[in-house]
């Protein structure tokens, strides 16, 4: 049997909502739902994470051309 309990907090002006599934073990059914939710998760983390890497890296490049711009050309206080 799968139970899903909600539980709604307060906390410093926000709402904090935990949620908690069990899940038998004895339950094929519910471990197969288990185990691809968790595989969707891991996917889209794993996406993610390429995409946050793709935006450091285009970060860096646009940060290194700033400061060989300002060796280039200091920019003067007050401009």
């Amino acid at each position: 049997m799968n139970m899903l309990n909600k539980k709604v907090e307060i906390q410093k002006g926000r709402a904090v909502i935990t949620e908690t599934k069990e899940i038998e073990l004895a339950d094929g059914e519910g471990i197969q739902e288990l185990r691809r939710k968790l595989k969707t998760e891991l996917g889209d983390i794993v996406r993610s994470v390429k995409s946050l890497k793709e935006r450091a890296d285009e970060i860096k490049k646009i940060l290194e051309e700033i400061e060989r711009q300002e060796k280039e050309q200091p920019i003067k206080e007050g401009q």
